[in-house]
C-alpha cells in the first residue's frame, strides 16, 4: 500500500473514523474481446456482488486485453497482477498439461447439452490433480465458461459422410485437431480473429467451433453447410481467481461470491440458449449434416486412439490417466 495512503488511514483512525471507501474490496478482472455471451456470467456476477454486499465487494471488468494478453491471463494471476480472469486452458498446455488436455479430450461428452457440459467441467475442476496444477500458478477456478460441442461450418461440397472429411482443411485446436487428423482431414491453426478472412479467401474449408462462436465471428455468413453431430469436443475456459486475493476476502464477501455462482450459471445458460436459437435461425437455409451411427462409430474409434495416446502420456508423468478419464466419463 502507498505510504501516503497508510498515513491518511492512521490520521483518520486517530480522529475516530475511517472512510468506508478504504474498506471496500475491488477485484480487477482480465477479459478479452468485447462483452458477449462468453462473458455474460462475469457481468452478472459483478452485478450480484455489488447488490449483495451493498458495494463493499465489486468487480472491475477490463476487456480487449487491457490488463493482459489473451493467452497470458494465467501468468497475470500467478504474480498478483489482477485478482480474476477468464482463460482457456488449452492456451497454455505447457503450464497446465493435465487440466488443459483432460477437459479438451475429443469426443468425450455423450450429449451436446450446455448444462451437462458445464456440470462435467465443474466436477473436473474439483479433481485434486486439477486443483493442485492450478494452485502452482496461484490460481483457483471459480466457475466454468462452457461451450456446446464443436461442429463444422464450411464452404464448398458438404462432407456427407466421415469419409468425405479426408483431405479437408479444418480450422480446429487442441486434441480435436488430433481427432480430425485421425479421420483424414488436415487441421489448420489460424487465430480466431482471422478465421473469417481465411475462410472467405480459401485458407481452410471448414471451421470447428461451438455454433454460437461460429456465428459471433460471422462464419455463418460464408457457410454452405453445418454438421449437427460430429461433436468433436469442446474447450474449457474457466473463470479463475488469484488464491491470495480469495484467501484475503472477508467471510461475508467470500460467502457472497460463492453463493452467487448457481444463479450466475443459470443466467449464463439462459443467455446461451437465446444465442443458440439465433444460430439456428441464421443457418436454417444451409445444408445440415447428421452422421449415421456407423460413421459415429468411426469417430469413436479415432477418439479411442487419441485417448490411448493421452493415457500413455499421463502415465509417463506418473499420473493415472485411466482413472482421470474414468472420472470424466462417469
Amino acid at each position: 500500500m502507498n505510504k501516503y495512503i497508510k498515513t491518511m488511514i492512521v490520521a483518520a483512525a486517530s480522529l475516530g473514523f475511517v472512510s468506508t471507501a478504504i474498506a471496500q474490496t475491488t477485484w480487477n478482472v482480465s477479459l478479452w474481446g468485447k462483452p458477449r455471451y462468453f462473458t455474460n456470467h462475469v457481468e452478472k456476477l459483478a452485478e450480484m456482488l455489488n447488490e449483495k454486499t451493498n458495494g463493499d465487494f465489486t468487480l472491475k471488468l477490463y476487456y480487449g486485453q487491457a490488463l493482459s494478453k489473451t493467452r497470458e491471463n494465467l501468468d497475470g494471476i500467478s504474480f498478483d497482477a489482477f485478482e480474476m480472469a477468464q482463460t482457456c486452458l488449452v492456451y497454455h498446455p505447457g503450464k497446465t498439461p493435465i487440466s488443459s488436455s483432460l477437459t479438451s479430450l475429443p469426443y468425450l461428452f455423450p450429449k451436446d447439452d450446455i448444462r451437462e457440459i458445464g456440470a462435467i467441467f465443474s466436477k473436473a475442476h474439483q479433481l485434486p490433480v486439477v486443483q493442485k496444477e492450478l494452485a502452482e500458478w496461484n490460481a483457483k477456478i471459480l466457475m466454468p465458461s462452457p461451450l456446446t460441442l464443436y461442429n463444422l461450418v464450411g464452404k464448398g461440397t458438404p462432407p456427407m459422410t466421415v469419409a468425405d472429411l479426408a483431405g479437408l482443411r479444418i480450422r480446429v485446436a487442441g486434441k480435436m485437431a488430433d481427432l480430425v487428423r485421425e479421420l483424414g482431414a488436415k487441421p489448420t491453426v489460424i487465430p480466431i480473429t482471422e478465421a473469417y478472412t481465411a475462410m472467405n479467401t480459401g485458407g481452410f474449408d471448414a471451421a470447428g467451433f461451438s455454433p454460437i462462436t461460429a456465428m459471433a465471428y460471422k462464419l455463418t455468413e460464408l457457410a454452405d453447410y453445418k454438421t449437427l453431430n460430429l461433436n468433436l469436443g469442446t474447450a474449457d475456459c474457466p473463470v479463475i481467481m488469484n488464491i491470495n486475493a480469495y484467501n484475503a476476502l472477508s467471510d461475508s464477501n467470500r460467502q457472497a461470491l460463492e453463493s452467487s455462482i448457481p444463479a450466475v450459471m443459470d443466467y449464463y445458460y439462459e443467455m446461451f440458449d437465446k444465442e443458440t436459437a439465433k444460430f439456428d435461425e441464421a443457418t436454417k437455409d444451409i445444408v445440415a449434416i447428421t452422421y449415421s451411427d456407423a460413421d459415429r462409430a468411426k469417430i469413436q474409434a479415432a477418439a479411442d486412439v487419441i485417448w490411448d495416446e493421452w493415457k500413455a502420456d499421463m502415465q509417463a508423468k506418473g499420473i493415472d490417466g485411466q482413472a482421470l478419464l474414468n472420472a470424466m466419463l462417469k
